[in-house]
């Protein structure tokens, strides 16, 4: 499966306790490595591999649970599967909120005129 982000993206966080938040998408994290003070390898432990991106919050600090689910100290740097993540990229694709609610209709002028208002007083 293709990966959604790439590294230099700002991506928005989908789901978790970041919901919402806008990170950087710094480079592919490396199987068992520490960010933030914590070894990210058990959080993926699904059965299957998933491509996991180091980030950083475009602002604020983010929220971390250990594994053990005990609340971590919240810090900048975080490890995201690529899943969780959508990019945010200008470039000549079709607007998701467009492709959803379709193009906005064109307003039409209204049809009286100036002088059409003089002669109904």
């Amino acid at each position: 499966m293709k990966p959604r982000c790439k590294p230099g993206d700002l991506a928005f966080i989908l789901r978790g306790p970041n919901a919402g938040a806008i990170v950087h998408v710094i480079r592919a994290y490396r199987d068992g490595e520490m960010i933030a003070g914590s070894r990210w390898i058990d959080q993926f432990d699904s059965g299957t591999p998933s491509l996991a991106w180091v980030i950083q919050s475009a602002g604020g600090l983010l929220k971390h649970r250990y594994v053990t689910g005990q609340q971590a100290p919240d810090d900048a740097m975080a490890v995201l599967v690529d899943k969780e993540l959508k990019p945010i990229r200008p470039g000549k694709g079709q607007d998701e909120v467009l492709r959803i609610t379709g193009r906005p209709k064109a307003t039409t002028k209204p049809k009286t005129t100036p002088a059409a208002i003089g002669s109904a007083a």
